[in-house]
């Protein structure tokens, strides 16, 4: 009885109840894959950029002495701590939708969840290993800079408390991520379908609600819903938590928000998806037998328009032929749905226009509509969507057809190469023609009304064609390497988010910011340059030029090298 009891006790505190088998079965699997290798090395090489820069800009005073460096340790321990901090914030959580966006849906589609549903293991051991075995892996990731933080925090100027903070609102962000994630995988069938949505839901959650709720609240004038409700949205925003954490940290003062709050918030969220996740394990399995609902309806109404002759049985009448004008693969591209159905696509349009419904109201109750800064972050962030549209459309425009088996169909077509690739990299021009269409009537609109100055379009335009042109180059190009959408989609997201997000030498390439800069163009950030100083002109110049043809000489030669690889690795 004794050896039972002990028994028992060591399974329960090893949680093998909770997870079963396939925790383990995750562990093994990350140690013989290369994959997680080749990420932890990347990882600790941005690491280390990160910690170098921040050095160079926190303890390099030029022609000052040996004592005033010294006196000048904790402001760049603090600098460091500061990037570290954000760049493990923002870089795990990208690293958790991706590892849990193909989840379950691999499991799916290589018809083992089948097997798995057959056994004794429960859909939360299945649900809690698959999670536990992905986050093990961002743990470690975590633990990573734990002896850097400690190490550089004894140059003074960062408290223990702002890493621990920091820590934990760190690993409560990354496991909201990993359980959205995870719970889309149930619910998609493909991985960058996942990707998307929950980016989509992550911009909704952390900028349009907060938006949408101080609209609400100015507009209804409720004291109540001001001060509580505002408050509450506030709380489950983690960048909110984040910068007021980094910011008390600069100011040595104390976080004007509760972060331990805002982690059990976030820990109770990530439990509810969890369970969602859960009870979606079976229907997941399920709706691969089912036929679809068009299909079902299709057939319905085949037999309701038969007719029968006297002479003759039961004959279909044959409907219409569709007839093709234009480009066949434009018209293909044009009637294939981004989010993996035509609902999903018609949800995020309705997302983005309740955006700019709330962004206009916002700025023209609050008088933003005539400042210059409004523009620039509406022109940034709208830069920042048609980027992210056009590299998700031309990173599955060829892995999408490889992935359906249609790829050799293509190829035997009279179509050439040349051909296959022009018209692919137009079909993404032409599907996210919406989005420049409002872009372009937004700039034209407050130029004609004297908001923005006549040469701040130009610019912008300079720094988004550009950028967009390089983004189908590499979007095409990693279509023909992989084989499927979610290699492609983080092969062609991996150059441009290090280079404009996680290099500072970098940052003033990233289009998004050089197109809000754009806007500043006659302001009094631009009028403060003392006149006679030509290398503030030569400098600005360079800013834009430089990157502008370093896209448009890369986003050519991405897409030579891809029709030359268009004929390469049809079959894998």
């Amino acid at each position: 009885m004794a050896v039972s009891l002990i028994n028992s006790t060591c399974s329960l505190l090893s949680l093998s109840w909770l997870t079963g088998p396939i925790f383990e079965k995750e562990l093994r699997v990350s140690s013989r894959r290369k994959r997680y290798y080749v990420l932890r090395s990347a990882y600790l090489l941005l690491l280390t950029v990160f910690v170098a820069f921040g050095w160079f800009f926190g303890v390099s005073f030029a022609g000052a002495s040996a004592t005033y460096r010294i006196s000048r340790m904790s402001m760049a321990a603090t600098m460091i701590v500061a990037t570290i901090s954000w760049f493990q914030f923002i870089s795990l959580q990208l690293i958790a939708l991706v590892m849990l966006s193909n989840a379950i849906n691999a499991e799916v589609q290589k018809k083992t969840l089948d097997v798995l549903a057959s056994t004794p293991i429960t859909s939360l051991q299945i649900i809690m290993g698959k999670l536990a075995g992905k986050l093990l892996q961002l743990v470690l990731l975590l633990a990573v800079s734990l002896p850097l933080l400690a190490v550089i925090r004894a140059f003074g100027g960062v408290p223990w408390d702002y890493l621990i903070a920091a820590g934990c609102v760190t690993l409560t962000a990354t496991i909201f991520a990993a359980s959205v994630s995870l719970f889309l995988s149930t619910v998609r069938k493909n991985a960058y379908t996942v990707i998307t949505s929950s980016i989509t839901i992550a911009l909704f959650l952390f900028v349009g609600l907060p938006l949408l709720a101080s609209l609400l609240s100015y507009l209804t004038n409720n004291t109540f819903f001001r001060n509580n409700m505002l408050d509450a949205i506030v709380m489950i925003n983690p960048f909110v938590v984040m910068g007021n954490l980094t910011a008390s940290m600069y100011s040595a003062g104390a976080p004007a928000l509760i972060w331990p709050l805002h982690c059990a918030l976030m820990l109770a969220l990530s439990a509810i998806l969890v369970v969602l996740s859960v009870f979606r394990v079976r229907p997941a399995i399920l709706a691969q037998y089912k036929k679809p609902l068009a299909r079902r309806l299709g057939r319905r109404w085949k037999k309701r328009t038969q007719k029968t002759t006297p002479d003759q049985s039961q004959r279909p009448v044959e409907a219409p032929t569709c007839r093709i004008t234009g480009d066949c693969i434009i018209w293909r591209e044009l009637n294939r749905p981004v989010g993996g159905s035509v609902i999903s696509d018609r949800v995020g349009v309705l997302i983005l226009a309740a955006l700019l419904v709330v962004v206009y109201s916002l700025g023209v109750y609050y008088q933003w509509i005539v400042e210059r800064g409004f523009h620039s972050v509406f022109v940034g962030f709208i830069t920042f969507i048609i980027l992210l549209r056009t590299a998700t459309l031309a990173a599955t425009t060829i892995a999408s057809e490889k992935q359906a088996k249609t790829w050799p169909i293509l190829l035997t077509t009279p179509l050439d190469d040349g051909q296959i690739i022009r018209s692919k990299a137009l079909a993404v021009l032409r599907r996210t023609a919406g989005l420049w269409i409002i872009l372009t009537a937004h700039i034209v609109l407050f130029t004609i009304t004297g908001v923005l100055h006549p040469l701040a379009g130009v610019g912008a335009f300079c720094s988004i064609v550009p950028a967009a042109l390089f983004l189908i180059g590499s979007g095409l190009l990693a279509g023909t390497f992989f084989k499927t959408n979610t290699g492609a989609i983080v092969a062609t997201f991996a150059i441009p988010l290090v280079a404009w997000f996680f290099c500072p030498c970098f940052t003033f390439s990233n289009p998004a910011f050089s197109a809000g800069r754009s806007m500043m163009v006659g302001s009094s950030l631009f009028s403060e340059i003392p006149a006679g100083v030509p290398y503030f002109a030569f400098f600005g110049l360079l800013m834009l030029v430089v990157p502008t043809v370093s896209y448009v000489v890369f986003g050519l030669v991405f897409l030579w090298w891809a029709k030359c690889r268009v004929r390469r690795r049809i079959f894998t």
